[in-house]
């Protein structure tokens, strides 16, 4: 889990995403928080919250993938953020 919420941050910082909302910016400083070992359960719980259905939908395609991963997989990026929010889910971290 940790390479694909490396990922995501890079993405996140890449593109400046925690500048254009309140929201992406909650977001990131959780992401970071779950990076650095020092997550709190509402951490966890928007990190859930932005990597999956409708919010995750909308990130997705702003999201950098490698090209031999798009060409496998269409919706590697969907995809991944799925993966992040089962994983944090599965670990009970919430």
């Amino acid at each position: 889990m940790r390479k694909d919420l490396d990922w995501l941050a890079q993405n996140w910082e890449r593109k400046q995403l925690a500048s254009l909302s309140a929201y992406n910016a909650a977001f990131y400083s959780a992401l970071q928080n779950l990076l650095n070992d020092c997550a709190n359960s509402q951490d966890v719980a928007l990190v859930i919250e932005g990597t999956l259905g409708k919010v995750a939908d909308g990130y997705a395609h702003m999201l950098d993938v490698e090209p031999e991963e798009l060409a496998i997989d269409p919706w590697v990026a969907l995809r991944r953020l799925g993966e992040i929010q089962e994983r944090l889910r599965s670990a009970g971290i919430t």
